[in-house]
């Protein structure tokens, strides 16, 4: 899995700039975890989105890494370090079957909240002039941050616009739903009727099982999660199982065996003939085995919450298959890095 800003897009009234930024470990590790941990997912889902915008009309002053941490494990670059906050006026989605992509669009002119005055401004007149020394993105914290410093971007009464564009992709395929719905911010909407009426809830999606197959999407051995194989959390972003797969017979080959394209005279207690591959080679020693199985299979069960914070699982499911030509025992890890 990976993480990647695409863009960060500062439209101005006679140019355009286009850059890029990093995002900070916590929002991978909160955007990681809700995909297995069930306890996680109202907590996690309700912050992991870049919908607000944080501006500096002055140096920062503090030094912007990945883990934003400093050594007592307190957050370096906070929403307070900044002088205005705007919202995003529109979040739209791009949905593939490995990736899918979120779309943030700020427009200072529709208002924006001062965090020094602790209140709403609709009139940039007293802002203009400005210049912009650093952006951040976030929601209760900030999850990126890019210093301006060097580009002189300055307030003036037409405004401007600010879009960013952030894609989560995975190496897999996704089959049974139109896009990995858990690599999306936030999921299309499933419509159910409760006492209020009919509803709508955003979908999720969490590991449900893990196993092998020779077809891609398809299981032949299926491991329940927590009941028949268990996570092991290795850091924040990554986690593994443990898998064994099956091997296909071997077979022992005479040494007057030779390798060729034709069907090879057997003894006569064999009753089948073999079709013998140009790259075997005679020998007394077993020759090496194929694995049975060509894929190891992620499924996912789809879900939403109601009531707050109470997972309703549904009936749906989707899968995403690697390939694999390990044999034996064997360890799968997953992780989410940066693109």
């Amino acid at each position: 899995m990976k993480i990647k800003n695409e863009y960060i897009k500062i439209q101005l009234e006679n140019k355009e700039i286009s850059l890029k930024n990093m995002i900070f470990d916590k929002y991978l590790e909160y955007f990681f975890q809700r995909q297995y941990n069930e306890e996680k997912l109202y907590t996690y889902d309700s912050i992991i989105n870049m919908g607000h915008c944080f501006i500096k009309f002055d140096n920062l002053e503090k030094e912007i890494t990945p883990s934003n941490l400093d050594e007592n494990g307190d957050s370096i670059i906070t929403i307070d370090d900044f002088d205005i906050d705007i919202m995003a006026t529109n979040i739209s989605n791009l949905w593939s079957e490995n990736s899918t992509s979120t779309i943030y669009d700020y427009n200072i002119k529709k208002g924006f909240w001062d965090i020094k005055k602790e209140e709403t401004i609709y009139n940039i007149d007293d802002y203009k002039g400005k210049k912009i020394y650093s952006l951040a993105f976030g929601l209760n914290e900030v999850f990126a941050c890019l210093d301006m410093s060097n580009y002189s971007i300055f307030l003036n009464e037409n405004g401007f616009n600010i879009s960013r564009k952030d894609t989560f992709s995975s190496d897999a395929k996704c089959l049974g739903y139109a896009y990995p719905v858990h690599l999306a911010t936030r999921g299309d909407p499933y419509y159910y009727v409760d006492g209020k009426g009919k509803n709508w809830k955003p979908k999720y999606a969490q590991l449900y099982s893990v196993g092998l197959g020779k077809v891609l999407g398809k299981m032949d051995e299926e491991y329940i999660v927590g009941k028949d194989i268990f996570i092991n959390e290795k850091s924040d972003v990554s986690f593994s199982f443990n898998l064994e797969t099956g091997l296909d017979d071997s077979i022992y080959t005479s040494n007057t065996l030779y390798c060729d394209d034709g069907l090879f005279p057997l003894p006569f207690n064999i009753k089948t003939e073999i079709y013998s591959r140009d790259n075997l080679y005679c020998s007394d020693e077993l020759q090496p085995s194929d694995s049975n199985y060509k894929y190891i299979v992620y499924k996912y069960r789809l879900c939403y919450l109601s009531n707050g914070s109470t997972i309703e699982k549904l009936n749906e499911f989707y899968t995403m298959s690697f390939e694999n030509n390990t044999k034996g025992l064997f360890e799968v890890v997953t992780k989410l890095e940066r693109g």
